[in-house]
């Protein structure tokens, strides 16, 4: 996963904040009984499935105290084993194996080889799953994706659909060793993971598409736009059915939201872009509305991940790309011979200097903010 699921600190309250976390632990823990490299890579998203999941069963979460290599002294409160973590463990060792396929495919030098250094454990930890029908539906998207990719076909939104398609598929997933969901639950959290899935996918296209451009590498955004290509929606006839199953309408009726601050670019590009992933938050904001939780808290940590949290990441990407066309920062040497010469001061660059100096100081602090 790409870790773009993440909270909003400032607007947690402390005990969500806290149980926030013992999720994100206990999801830690449950991935070291797969495989204990891969608790390097846990990611922030793998941790929204897992409270999506745990609200939905009807067992009961207890936190209990463990220790690991991060916290050896005193340790840290986490949430026992469920099958919601054990599932999500399984679901993130699943997804982690086919990412270290694609890099080993597509990458070089040193993140080819870190790749194949941890093929071996994710395999292991695949294998271990209790849930190989889980396997086959990812494997099947993400070939349908690549086959996509090799066609460079689809544009840009025929490749948020497939992989929207397949975390819908992940969040709503039902095997025979899970607790049952009901018809509504079903529904609901396949939407979500639609939405995420979707966003996620035009972000990270977003923000790989100048690395992609120097290696050549596929990336819709390098494609020729077209404005038919415009945001593609499901019309399936079994989405109508879903919606009116549970009194909902995912696609037409939208949340206001949260707007975004500034655009990435001038021109259509970035209108297509800024109204796609508006709309992917809204309409997973809909959904988690219309899903019935166990517990109000974990309601509440949710609409804040896919309420702000993405709406944060979406922000920052496009800060960054800003950043790229902002005037590199001179040096001491070449501030000097800027003011030597007769006509030319060195005020241009003041602006900058301190927009970054403000940058980086709320970086530092943001620090403060991640889980562990």
């Amino acid at each position: 996963m790409f870790g773009y699921v993440k909270p909003r600190r400032a607007e947690l309250r402390i005990k969500e904040f806290e149980y926030y976390r013992c999720v994100y632990c206990g999801l830690c823990h449950a991935k070291k009984k797969l495989s204990r490299r891969l608790r390097l890579l846990l990611s922030y998203d793998m941790a929204a499935l897992a409270l999506l999941r745990i609200g939905t069963a009807e067992e009961s979460s207890v936190l209990v105290k463990k220790r690991c290599p991060r916290h050896p002294f005193g340790g840290r409160y986490c949430v026992g084993e469920s099958s919601a973590l054990s599932f999500t463990a399984s679901a993130a060792a699943i997804l982690l194996t086919y990412k270290l396929l694609d890099d080993i495919a597509d990458e070089k030098g040193r993140k080819r080889l870190t790749a194949r250094m941890l093929l071996g454990g994710a395999r292991r930890a695949m294998r271990a799953s209790p849930l190989p029908e889980m396997e086959d539906f990812v494997r099947e998207k993400l070939e349908e994706l690549a086959a996509l990719e090799k066609e460079q076909s689809g544009g840009l939104y025929g490749g948020a659909e497939i992989f929207g398609s397949l975390l819908g598929g992940l969040f709503a997933f039902d095997g025979s060793n899970l607790p049952p969901l009901t018809r509504e639950q079903k529904i609901c959290l396949r939407e979500i993971g639609y939405r995420v899935g979707r966003f996620i996918y035009i972000l990270d296209a977003y923000a790989d598409r100048d690395e992609d451009r120097k290696k050549g590498k596929y990336n819709p955004f390098l494609l020729p736009f077209s404005q038919e290509a415009g945001i593609s929606e499901r019309v399936a006839s079994e989405s109508g059915e879903d919606e009116r199953a549970v009194g909902g309408d995912f696609s037409e009726k939208t949340l206001p939201g949260e707007p975004f601050s500034q655009p990435p670019d001038g021109g259509a590009e970035a209108a297509s872009l800024l109204t796609a992933l508006d709309m992917e938050c809204d309409c997973a904001l809909r959904a988690l509305d219309l899903l019935t939780l166990s517990d109000p808290g974990i309601e509440s940590i949710l609409r804040n991940l896919f309420g702000m949290g993405l709406h944060d990441a979406a922000e920052e990407v496009i800060q960054k790309e800003r950043d790229k066309k902002l005037p590199r920062k001179r040096t001491d040497g070449e501030k000097g011979a800027a003011a030597a010469k007769p006509g030319k001061t060195d005020g241009a660059t003041d602006g900058v200097d301190s927009y970054r100096e403000r940058e980086n100081a709320a970086k530092t602090v943001s620090k403060k903010y991640k889980p562990r």
